[in-house]
């Protein structure tokens, strides 16, 4: 090993990137792509390259021609995943090309071209002919977890092992009797005749729909479940329902990728086109250099959290992040715990005479704005009750982004109708919108955790 200095300015490049999922692609001098990722926390992926002193001659040779750094954010991290794939077969960085193995993601696959079908997770070269895919899912645990739930509950009641058996090819009696999984009950045994073809294919089409996309009514049972051993203190109950609800979400999760041409590589993420694309798609009179996003988090009501993000100029600026524990706000109450937190941080700008963002970003629909709002008048009389005549003349705008449907609300009016804003998943200013959510996520959830375990003291 031998030690390896670092360009400073791609110490500053690294510096400024995204804590969420996208694609960073490295360039030389000339401009060349010479290498290509994807990572579910960019910031800490690519820093990971520059942070250690004592490196490998194969990032070091990498380190040694890399003079920029581009990036796209992606929804997700199964998103980047396909886009780094399109990508890398398109441009054939050198360095990809030299670091080749063969690693992929695993699918979901369901055998239908056997007579009783069997659900597993595999690799693209390890996938028999005739069956169905689904996939692939970077988040390989979530995806096992979801599998093996589906199986213990019953909801999705598949034989799970590998016996090679069929209506015309019994599987032989000795077999069966050492079954573990027959002895115990963890399986409906067709090959003991214990259900027919035609019900067992059933249960088989049942998981081709679950993956396929038809989901959402057993979604909603599940969060019937849930929210039902919430309410009876079956937290450890609860708690594992909602990781098998947040592994379905995790296999519904969107790819939005388009075919994207070498010159529209040239800036993946401008800060300064992004701002004023937002401008323009709200109708703001000036561009928002001063952004404030805003999320809560709790587990059935308890623990309630919530934080506020800002950005400057297009990016993070984390010296102004907060985090807040709810104080007023009871139970499972999003609105409230909303207008509390967006309350606190507009009392406290108003108090300390501190600059107004341009723009305040809500983390849900048209109920969170309403609330947010409100939030925003509360404060306006509170400041105008205690210093006369210094309600702001220029106010933040309000919008919200809803989880999903990737919906922008938008609302400068106090009692207007929000207006409802569909962009193109492609769309600068929606991508920024949507760091900015997730960002207020990211940091609300790391706080929320903290919580309960117990890594905060309690009020």
């Amino acid at each position: 090993m031998s030690s390896f200095s670092v360009n400073t300015v791609l110490v500053q490049a690294y510096q400024s990137l995204p804590s969420g999922p996208g694609v960073y692609l490295m360039r030389e001098a000339a401009g060349r792509i010479i290498y290509i990722g994807k990572a579910k926390n960019l910031k800490k992926r690519v820093s990971s390259y520059f942070q250690k002193t004592d490196v490998g001659p194969k990032i070091q040779a990498l380190l040694s021609v890399v003079r920029h750094i581009d990036y796209t954010p992606c929804q997700s991290e199964r998103e980047a995943l396909v886009l780094e794939e399109a990508w890398i077969k398109k441009f054939q960085p050198v360095f990809n090309a030299m670091w080749k193995d063969d690693k992929s993601y695993p699918y979901a696959v369901v055998t239908m071209g056997e007579d009783f079908p069997r659900l597993y997770l595999a690799r693209k070269k390890q996938i028999p002919p005739g069956a169905l895919i689904f996939g692939p899912y970077p988040n390989v645990s979530r995806i096992k977890g979801l599998i093996r739930a589906l199986f213990r509950s019953g909801r999705i009641a598949l034989r799970p092992c590998r016996w090679d058996f069929s209506q015309s090819k019994p599987l032989d009696p000795k077999k069966i009797n050492s079954c573990l999984y027959y002895h115990t009950g963890q399986c409906p045994a067709p090959c003991a005749g214990k259900i027919n073809l035609r019900d067992y294919r059933k249960i088989a089409q049942k998981a081709v729909r679950l993956f396929g996309g038809n989901r959402p009514r057993l979604l909603a049972g599940l969060r019937r479940e849930m929210k039902a051993s919430a309410k009876k203190l079956r937290f450890e109950a609860a708690q594992k329902i909602k990781n098998e609800i947040e592994a379905m979400e995790h296999i519904q999760e969107k790819v939005m990728v388009s075919e994207v041409t070498a010159a529209e590589l040239g800036g993946l993420y401008n800060p300064e086109r992004a701002i004023r694309r937002l401008a323009e798609v709200l109708g703001l009179d000036k561009k928002p250099r001063h952004i404030e996003g805003f999320d809560n988090s709790n587990l059935f009501g308890t623990n309630a959290v919530a934080s506020s993000v800002c950005f400057l100029e297009g990016k993070p600026n984390k010296d102004h992040y907060r985090h807040y524990r709810i104080k007023m706000a009871a139970g499972i109450d999003d609105f409230a715990m909303m207008r509390e937190v967006v309350g606190r941080r507009l009392m406290r700008l108003v108090t300390d005479k501190e600059e107004l963002p341009g723009l305040l970003l809500i983390d849900g629909g048209p109920g969170q704005l309403s609330a947010a709002r409100k939030a925003m008048d509360s404060a306006w009389l509170f400041r105008a009750a205690k210093v006369p005549g210094t309600i702001p003349s220029t106010v933040p705008a309000l919008v919200s982004l809803a989880k999903r449907e990737e919906i922008l609300y938008l609302d400068r009016d106090s009692g207007a109708k929000p207006q409802k804003i569909r962009l193109p998943k492609s769309d600068e200013a929606l991508k920024l919108c949507m760091w900015i959510r997730d960002e207020a996520h990211r940091f609300a959830i790391t706080y929320h955790r903290k919580r309960r375990s117990g890594g905060v003291a309690p009020p």
